[in-house]
């Protein structure tokens, strides 16, 4: 079996070493636990805010509220001095609840009616779905006698002059051919007051510069029509390394590879493949996507290097963004919450399978964990009750419900001991996307409890969520 250890931040190292505060967490709440770490997200934030004072440009955060629902970094994020991108009405109540001012949040997604009235209400900044939603805005302007409404473009689309970039496009915003439509819209009526354009796609950092040049193209051709752009969105996706060591990644497709070729067992549950296959030429297919799925640059770093790109316009889009007075907008969501998080699932106990395989039962199952929205690939870490000899243990890892699928990893998990009813199996990284995404209660099993994890005074400090407040010690 081959191992794919994640990293581990020097904070959540040091909070695993205090296991019996672990296990005493673990007896406050029937169901999964999730510790949260405010002060790795504030430190994130600082890297990002360290590539733009770098380069000296005017730039917001918008961090993506949905990448998981804790307070905790909506109130973080407020006291960093960044701002937030919101997705529905009920995440702009929160964020208004908790000290956000409409200049500092941004609605993006499918906006309902009273979504849109909330947001026009307090000066958001409205990234523009569809025409329709435009169309809408402007009747709810009248309806509301409001002043104004503060837009984006969202393009669904944004085109790079790189045509041997195969370039996928996005559900969510305008299409690149109805943006002039749009425009001429905006232009009639001077409560539309267009701030920029925005775009969203999961791309790698040359396509992405390509974007960027492509919204400073469309900004051009606004101006041409009387309009004032000055912001360029560049959403997300910035990818982060998640593994302690990537080569691991490398050998565990190798050894997939070997073995789908070679018809043997795969060390994965079911003989998953991972989207490897073997071709009608008798060829493994599928390595280069997969290997894909881990990086091994820094999110600050993917960054900065799409700023500093000039191969489009003979010098770097960051000294056009300075030169211009544009303002670059950052929405970023699983690269802000890295290492932010980690999740405990106990254990009920071990069996066998039919076909004699080692079953480690969880107590607590796939929606727990969002495995539907992400699926987990690292090994996750065992924290033992008691010491017992060191005894090498391969196990899949099954959850609590009456679901044959209910499995939270596909692969076979290696341990260095027998984990016995009681322990605990840490999941790392689970603060984005994960935790609390897609958390349910089928059978009425109980939902996961956040707690945090404060390390302003050196060490691990506990808190309930909802006690905790990053403007106290």
């Amino acid at each position: 079996m081959t191992r794919l250890l994640p990293y581990v931040h020097p904070h959540v190292e040091q909070t695993l070493r205090h296991k019996d505060q672990l296990f005493q967490l673990a007896r406050l709440h029937k169901g999964p636990i999730h510790l949260i770490f405010p002060d790795i997200f504030r430190e994130n934030i600082a890297y990002f805010k360290a590539v733009f004072a770098e380069l000296e440009l005017q730039a917001r955060i918008y961090y993506a509220h949905k990448t998981n629902k804790s307070k905790v970094f909506v109130k973080q994020a407020l006291k960093s001095g960044i701002s937030i991108d919101v997705a529905s009405l009920g995440e702009l109540t929160t964020a208004l609840a908790c000290g956000f001012t409409g200049t500092r949040i941004g609605c993006t997604g499918a906006k309902n009616r009273d979504f849109l009235i909330t947001a026009l209400h307090h000066q958001c900044l409205i990234s523009l779905d569809s025409l329709f939603e435009l169309q809408e805005i402007l009747k709810l302007l009248d309806l509301c006698a409001l002043p104004q409404a503060r837009l984006l473009i969202r393009v669904s689309d944004p085109q790079t002059r790189d045509r041997s970039l195969i370039l996928k496009g996005s559900r969510f915003g305008i299409p690149h051919a109805q943006v002039p439509i749009v425009c001429e819209l905006i232009q009639t009526d001077s409560r539309l007051v267009l701030e920029g354009f925005h775009f969203h796609n999961y791309e790698p950092a040359e396509a992405k510069a390509g974007f960027v040049d492509d919204m400073l193209t469309l900004i051009e051709d606004a101006y041409t029509m009387g309009l004032s752009p000055h912001v360029i969105n560049i959403g997300g996706g910035l990818r982060t390394p998640w593994l302690a060591d990537y080569r691991q990644w490398s050998e565990f497709i190798d050894a997939l590879a070997v073995a789908l070729k070679e018809r043997k067992p795969t060390g994965t549950w079911r003989n998953y493949s991972y989207g490897l296959f073997v071709n009608e030429r008798g060829f493994i297919a599928g390595q280069d996507k997969m290997l894909g799925e881990f990086v091994t640059t820094a999110p600050a770093e993917v960054l900065r290097d799409i700023l500093l790109d000039q191969s489009l316009r003979d010098r770097s889009l960051a000294d056009i963004l300075r030169e211009n007075m544009f303002e670059i907008m950052l929405e970023p969501g699983s690269s802000i919450f890295a290492h932010c998080g980690i999740s405990f699932l106990r254990v009920l106990g071990v069996k066998n399978a039919d076909d004699a395989e080692n079953l480690l039962l969880l107590d607590g199952n796939t929606y727990n964990l969002s495995v539907f929205m992400r699926e987990q690939l690292m090994d996750p870490l065992l924290i033992s009750a008691t010491e017992s000899a060191p005894q090498p243990y391969g196990a899949y890892l099954a959850g609590n419900l009456c679901k044959e699928g209910d499995m939270l990893l596909k692969r076979k998990v290696p341990f260095t001991q027998v984990p016995q009813a009681g322990d605990l199996i840490c999941f790392v990284n689970t603060a984005a996307y994960t935790s609390d995404f897609e958390d349910a209660s089928p059978h009425q099993h109980p939902l996961g409890k956040k707690f945090v994890v404060d390390m302003r005074q050196g060490a691990p400090s506990f808190y309930d969520e909802e006690v905790y407040s990053p403007y106290y010690l």
